[in-house]
């Protein structure tokens, strides 16, 4: 039998959008529905995602980062620290989606939290988000409706729940074809040691500065 705390007071709890005591809506009993005031919380969360992503210097050093560290560290930026902060950033909203998750459908903490996959269902969402809220918020809706329809085509049609696996592990798949696509592969020639940012620094230096004494050279010998 699975553990449960104590159930949070009433005046915690998100209001439901649709009363349980409903009769019928959209031709289903109103219970049915666990649709709360979380949603807007989650909304509020997605913009200011945007806002810090897009509109911050520490949501720019975030991206570059997440680009190349190592053209992120010799642009002076502390790839370390902004690798912490990232992480505690994505904690706190992770922390914010099991504190809505309580609040709003379970009232308790149980111990299935620590055998739940909701947070790799996370990640899915992210990457077919392509880090743009409004992706993330319409992958999250995908995804959601992907498990809901899930349970109802298992007690309904008979069709197995492990199908929405099947999917997502397609949508994953195809996400991966995605970013291989604009991958590409440097060989290095054998015997050649591999340039860094420094070396090629150097490297456009010298030749600028080549080029600019042969033509004045030119300029010499016209």
């Amino acid at each position: 039998m699975a553990s449960k705390s104590s159930p949070i007071g009433a005046s915690a709890q998100l209001a439901t959008l649709v009363q349980h005591n409903s009769s019928i809506f959209l031709g289903l009993p109103g219970a049915v529905y666990r649709a709360h005031t979380g949603l807007f919380v989650a909304l509020a969360a997605a913009a200011v995602f945007a806002f810090l992503l897009w509109r911050t210097s520490l949501g720019y050093e975030i991206r570059a980062v997440g680009q190349s560290q190592r053209a992120a560290r010799y642009a002076g930026i502390s790839v370390r620290r902004t690798l912490v902060v990232s992480m505690l950033i994505a904690g706190g909203f992770a922390g914010l989606a099991g504190a809505v998750q309580i609040a709003g459908v379970d009232h308790n903490l149980t111990d299935q939290y620590f055998t739940d996959t909701t947070g790799f269902d996370a990640i899915a969402v992210a990457l077919l988000g392509l880090n743009s809220a409004v992706g993330i918020i319409l992958s999250a809706i995908l995804f959601g409706a992907l498990h809901a329809g899930g349970s109802t085509m298992q007690s309904d049609a008979g069709v197995s729940g492990n199908l929405v696996y099947v999917l997502q592990a397609l949508i994953l798949f195809s996400i991966a074809a995605n970013f291989l696509r604009g991958f590409r592969l440097r060989l290095t020639p054998p015997g050649r040691v591999p340039e860094t940012p420094a070396a090629d620094a150097m490297s456009a230096a010298v030749a600028q500065e080549t080029d600019t004494g042969l033509a004045d050279d030119d300029k010499g010998t016209a």
